[in-house]
């Protein structure tokens, strides 16, 4: 089975990359790969006043929230990084309500900011779903083995 860390730091390989995407066509728009009919809007979402926070691109605050998540991640068992984490989760958490409800209003949806979003969801996950069985000792690995030796 894969560790917690190693499918998290997965994850959040896939939000940098997901995010440094969305940094580049916030300064770059005509890079931008999406459709502009239906609920699947990009360049709506992205060019509304919900895509900026006191005049920070979201692109920008999502990738550093994914940066400092990493960093968090292959820092456990530090004081800093053991500090940040919980807040670190909730602030995540909140990011990913404030874009549920911006596309919400919109009407529209924005692929790439709907797909670091799921990223978000599933690294916290993985954090609080994961965190009690990666502490306990698998007691059943390589059991098998054993009961064979000898004979």
């Amino acid at each position: 089975m894969v560790s917690k860390r190693t499918l998290t730091v997965m994850t959040l390989i896939m939000g940098i990359i997901v995010s440094v995407y969305l940094v580049i066509v916030h300064f770059e728009p005509q890079l931008l790969i999406c459709s502009t009919s239906g609920v699947v809007d990009c360049p709506y979402v992205l060019g509304s006043s919900y895509s900026t926070i006191f005049g920070i691109p979201l692109a920008i605050i999502g990738f550093v929230w994914v940066l400092v998540m990493l960093m968090i991640v292959l820092k456990r068992n530090n004081e800093i990084a053991d500090t940040i984490y919980p807040i670190w989760m909730v602030l995540g958490a909140l990011g990913v309500a404030y874009s549920f409800l911006a596309q919400y209003l919109l009407k529209h949806i924005c692929k790439y900011c709907f797909t670091l979003d799921i990223i978000i969801i599933i690294t916290i996950a993985i954090q609080l779903i994961m965190s009690d069985r990666d502490a306990r000792p698998n007691i059943h690995k390589g059991s098998h083995n054993r009961r064979y030796k000898g004979k």
